[in-house]
């Protein structure tokens, strides 16, 4: 929608990130993707045995 009004803008992805951190305050938390297996029931129990 913002594109279409204002047309031939050009601004890169690292300003826009630049601004919204230091003008808006905003923090960005990079995501961690992890596989099922490591939330698994099984795997649970096995690390909290391991633990005790």
């Amino acid at each position: 929608m913002l594109t279409s009004k204002f047309e031939g803008l050009d601004i890169k992805k690292s300003r826009v990130h630049e601004y919204m951190k230091n003008e808006c305050n905003l923090a960005f938390k990079q995501t961690t993707l992890w596989s099922e297996a490591r939330m698994s029931s099984s795997t649970i129990k096995k690390r909290y045995n391991w633990v005790v």
